[in-house]
């Protein structure tokens, strides 16, 4: 038995997908991470089953390094979850059940490892509060038809691993801020649309591979400042459409905005910087119909 924390599925997949493009495209670089077998059998052992998964279903060419990184992955993601507040609804209607979280109230998961501060299935989530998150936790999981109303408050953490928001749905981010400066974190995870007009940051990445990311979702407005440092992304956008405007600030070999997909906007109230090394917009099958951009500032070597 291995518990693991079930935002797994989410950053295992994004970094596959991410391995799988920069081996097809030419880009791929090995990680020479340290052989931790010894140290952690079981997650070796299971990233070593994973990873002959994948070189079936992927390509036979899939490179051996991945197993180290995969295995880091399940090591991150271990862990029973403790939770802070939770309402179950099995009515699909949202109206039926609510949480609040008042803008005095702070639910403090910043000790432990992993947990979940707010849970909510087919919830109205009301959040104005303050959330503390350790290493590997998250903030709050909006499942089924649960709805989101993001005024204000903060989500913060140093930890790795950590979680802002995920939703099973789209949602749109008001005022609260998100702040996750620990490796391999992500402020906003959504499966349908996000519009955010708040300030997002994440941290730098140790490996590009397996990035920090301020914002996942399908079509993305974001009129807010997103900030993304070392090796990191801003803004995913898979699908759908993408609207950008604000601040974008990223750090050297960071990507400003990943584009699969739809079509892509910069408007030029956008102001965008871009460091060392960075990629400003990498696309993908995407059509970029406005570079409308307001001041910009490029690093050396960035594109």
């Amino acid at each position: 038995h291995y518990p693991i924390q079930e935002y797994l599925y989410v950053t295992l997949t994004d970094h596959i997908y991410c391995s799988y493009q920069a081996l097809t495209q030419g880009r791929y670089k090995d990680s020479n991470l340290p052989d931790i077998s010894a140290k952690y059998p079981v997650a070796f052992q299971i990233a070593k089953e994973a990873f002959e998964i994948y070189r079936q279903k992927l390509t036979e060419n899939f490179p051996e390094d991945e197993i180290i990184r995969i295995a880091y992955h399940f090591i991150n993601a271990e862990g029973e979850n403790p939770y802070g507040v939770v309402a179950l609804n099995k009515n699909n209607n949202p109206a039926n059940s609510k949480i609040t979280l008042s803008g005095s109230s702070h639910i403090d998961f910043g000790a432990n490892n992993g947990g979940i501060a707010v849970y909510g299935q087919n919830t109205t989530i009301n959040s104005a509060g303050r959330i503390t998150l350790g290493s590997n936790g998250l903030g709050i999981n909006a499942k089924g038809n649960s709805t989101l109303n993001l005024t204000g408050g903060t989500i913060t953490s140093t930890g790795a691993g950590a979680k802002g928001i995920y939703s099973d749905n789209g949602f749109t981010n008001t005022n609260t801020s998100i702040d996750l400066q620990g490796d391999n974190s992500i402020a906003m995870f959504a499966n349908g649309d996000i519009t955010n007009s708040a300030t997002i940051r994440v941290g730098n990445s140790t490996n590009a591979s397996s990035p920090a990311i301020a914002m996942y979702g399908r079509s993305i407005t974001n009129t807010g400042n997103v900030q993304a440092g070392e090796k990191s992304i801003g803004i995913y956008s898979n699908g759908g459409n993408a609207s950008v405007d604000g601040i974008l600030g990223i750090g050297s070999e960071g990507t400003g905005i990943y584009k699969i997909g739809g079509a892509l906007n910069l408007n030029n109230g956008l102001i965008f910087n871009i460091g060392d090394g960075a990629v400003g917009v990498f696309a993908d099958n995407a059509t970029i119909s406005d570079l409308r951009t307001g001041p910009t500032t490029l690093g050396t070597s960035s594109i």
